[in-house]
């Protein structure tokens, strides 16, 4: 069993888009993410572990953390329908590949419970999201939707709402004021305004800006990930004062059908929970589809008493 760095991105969109299931290809475990977040000055790599026979058998991406952790966002990704023993075998032959690294932990966010003993930390991706199967008509995902969801889309399109593809600096930066405005109204943390323009303007193939607008005015946005087979809603964005037009319905309703269109079999709202984000888990719910439950986040500790004193060090911190 070896790892080996991915380069080959057909190969990993190929390979992530099986194994997943009906949960769609994890964008967060390809090399298109790790690229874009290179970008940022993270050091990021793309792996790939292959059994005895060379066979690729888990892929994750692997961003390494200052120098005393790792963290494989949604990942590893095992091969569709590895057996139970063989994904074991993968964890400790991981185990001990990253202790011999000399790093104190490594942080995982497999679909299903890792197979080898860890410690559960809070969730950096949403634990719980929600899915469209595109693989029906457009008649009968509409029907699917709550009947308010229906109204609320059929409402914007009366009201003149149209939805287009952002593609310049000036657009960026109406979505860059309305995420502002929305993260101070609904009282959520935001990235930096670096990280958001790093998406909306590095890969306009894997990751998309479109803007709602009526009357001239931009009262809706979106950042949207294309990736295998699978279209995620990553970061939304709406004018308080146009609520009215209901501008968001007819965004996603949108990308929806596009999503279609271009044969990609799955949309994900990316993240729901009614006690975290009540407003916003509403709004997707509305839309109907199927939940995906994620097992959390892990860390595979592989240096014990530097992995207590770290986490000692950060509560600390909290209180300073």
């Amino acid at each position: 069993m070896k790892i080996a760095p991915l380069e080959d991105h057909k190969l990993v969109q190929n390979f992530l888009a099986t194994a997943a299931g009906k949960s769609g290809a994890e964008f967060l475990a390809s090399p298109d993410w790790a690229q874009l977040i290179e970008q940022e000055g993270i050091k990021v790599e793309t792996c790939g572990v292959y059994d005895e026979a060379e066979e690729l058998i888990a892929i994750f991406n692997l961003i390494k953390v200052r120098s005393f952790y790792y963290y494989s966002p949604r990942g590893p990704v095992f091969k569709s329908e590895l057996p139970l023993d063989e994904k074991k075998i993968v964890w400790q032959f991981l185990y001990d590949y990253f202790k011999k690294q000399g790093v104190i932990f490594w942080r995982v966010e497999p679909q299903e419970d890792p197979l080898i003993s860890c410690q559960k930390t809070n969730n950096l991706q949403p634990a719980e999201t929600l899915m469209l199967d595109l693989r029906v008509s457009e008649v009968e995902l509409l029907n699917n939707f709550h009947p308010k969801t229906r109204y609320n889309i059929k409402l914007a399109e009366k009201k003149g709402v149209s939805i287009r593809e952002g593609n310049s600096l000036a657009d960026f930066e109406k979505f860059w004021q309305l995420m502002t405005e929305t993260g101070r109204r609904d009282a959520f943390k935001i990235h930096n305004k670096k990280h958001y323009q790093m998406l909306a303007t590095a890969n306009s193939d894997f990751i998309k800006l479109f803007l709602a607008e009526a009357d001239g005015k931009t009262v809706a946005a979106g950042l949207f990930s294309f990736y295998g087979n699978k279209v995620t809603y990553l970061h939304g964005a709406s004018d308080h004062s146009s609520r009215q037009l209901m501008a968001p319905y007819l965004l996603q309703w949108a990308l929806i059908k596009l999503a279609k269109n271009k044969n990609y079999k799955y949309y994900d709202f990316y993240g729901v929970d009614a006690k975290k984000w009540p407003g916003v888990t509403r709004f997707k719910l509305g839309f109907s589809g199927y939940r995906i439950t994620y097992a959390g986040t892990f860390d595979v500790v592989l240096n014990r008493p530097k992995y207590y004193l770290y986490n000692l060090l950060r509560q600390v911190k909290r209180f300073l």
